[in-house]
């Protein structure tokens, strides 16, 4: 996965009613390199990030979080951990809660809160090489796009890894 600049800045929209979502297309189903570089960038930037994704991948996106760069690491906690009221990063599979009041949201598998409005800026990771995964991914685009409070962004991955916006 090249690391290298994310074409999707994260900066918060300078209009404060505008929720950006941006889908991140995977080609295969590594979830955790993608959301790492998401997590570290959005914690450069200021902001939390709440992750929401099925307990069953937990593990491994804790691990990446850990390990995602050699020369630092991303301090993060989930359900179970204590600490929310110091956590940048939480990773979570319960839709309904925010537990870090987090303004930025990843989204993997498909998992929705029920009030995506909250947030400034969501990141939607799906599997590409799932047609369940795209089928689901579209919907959600669908849905969203039609808003005119939402501008909807979609990013793909290369071969070599790296992303770029398509129209």
């Amino acid at each position: 996965m090249n690391e290298g600049k994310d074409p999707s800045q994260l900066s918060v929209h300078a209009e404060a009613a505008l929720l950006q979502i941006d889908f991140y297309h995977l080609r295969n189903a590594d979830l955790a390199t993608p959301l790492a570089m998401l997590a570290h960038k959005t914690v450069a930037s200021g902001h939390k990030l709440l992750i929401l994704a099925h307990e069953d991948s937990h593990v491994a996106i804790s691990e990446r979080l850990w390990t995602f760069r050699p020369d630092s690491f991303l301090a993060h906690a989930a359900d179970e951990n204590e600490g929310h009221e110091n956590a940048q990063i939480w990773l979570t599979s319960d839709v309904a809660v925010n537990q870090i009041d987090a303004r930025f949201l990843a989204l993997t598998a498909g998992l929705e809160p029920p009030e995506v409005q909250k947030f400034d800026r969501v990141f939607n990771l799906f599997d590409g090489t799932s047609e369940v995964s795209v089928s689901a991914a579209r919907d959600s685009w669908k849905r969203w796009s039609g808003k005119e409070d939402v501008a909807c962004r979609y990013f793909a991955q290369d071969d070599q890894g790296r992303w770029s916006q398509k129209k």
